[in-house]
């Protein structure tokens, strides 16, 4: 069964070259104490997930499998290759093409809810953080002309998912357009709600939920 860790963020401890079948995780994130049992904890026996690691413009997605409890890479999906990275690369979860395809064939009826907000698509948007952002604060400090750009993308009845990132720390939130103005909700898709400084960036991101949302809200296909 695909597993979606959205949040998941860490370096490599150590060099990993393009035969390696294991990660070597370093953790400067208190809030995965311990990445190998931590993954673990999230994927059952035979359980997968896809991760990106990424030096500079050096990327790769690799899917991590669950089996008998030791955690196996499959290196170079979606088109990449096997690289070397250094350590100090980072590695995040990454929702690939194939992970979608799995979250649909794993979808059920009750997966679906009825709510008068509508997701919509933000593709493309990117700001950034003009004042500091609590971990408690539900207004988004961008740019005027961002704000505008969100909302126009937002209409009067739309939600999406954007990721807030300084360049450590990392959470996806909600943001949702209630009577004209714009409203987050913190710490989505299992990350936490985080205080960041001037500067850090924001941009849309599709996550798991999305995906979902995107699904139930569809008619029919064409």
């Amino acid at each position: 069964m695909f597993v979606e860790i959205d949040g998941f963020i860490s370096i490599l401890d150590k060099e990993l070259s393009p035969n390696d079948r294991f990660i070597p995780f370093k953790n400067p994130y208190p809030y995965f104490e311990d990445e190998y049992e931590y993954l673990l904890s999230k994927l059952e026996d035979g359980d997968w997930t896809y991760l990106e690691i990424r030096d500079g413009n050096a990327i790769e997605i690799v899917r991590l499998e669950n089996i008998c409890e030791v955690l196996i890479l499959d290196r170079g999906q979606e088109g990449t290759k096997p690289l070397a990275f250094k350590c100090g690369s980072i590695i995040t979860f990454a929702l690939t093409e194939q992970g979608v395809k799995d979250l649909i064939c794993q979808m059920e009826d009750e997966d679906c809810e009825d709510t008068e907000m509508k997701y919509k698509s933000a593709a493309g948007f990117i700001s950034n953080l003009t004042a500091k952002l609590g971990d408690n604060d539900k207004d988004l400090p961008i740019f005027e002309e961002h704000l505008g750009i969100l909302k126009s993308k937002l209409g009067s009845d739309g939600y999406s998912f954007l990721e807030i990132f300084d360049g450590t720390q990392l959470e996806i939130v909600k943001v949702s357009n209630v009577s004209g103005s714009l409203f987050l909700e913190r710490g989505m898709e299992e990350t936490n709600p985080q205080t960041f400084p001037v500067g850090s960036c924001v941009k849309w991101v599709l996550t798991p939920q999305a995906v979902r949302d995107i699904i139930c809200q569809m008619e029919c296909c064409p």
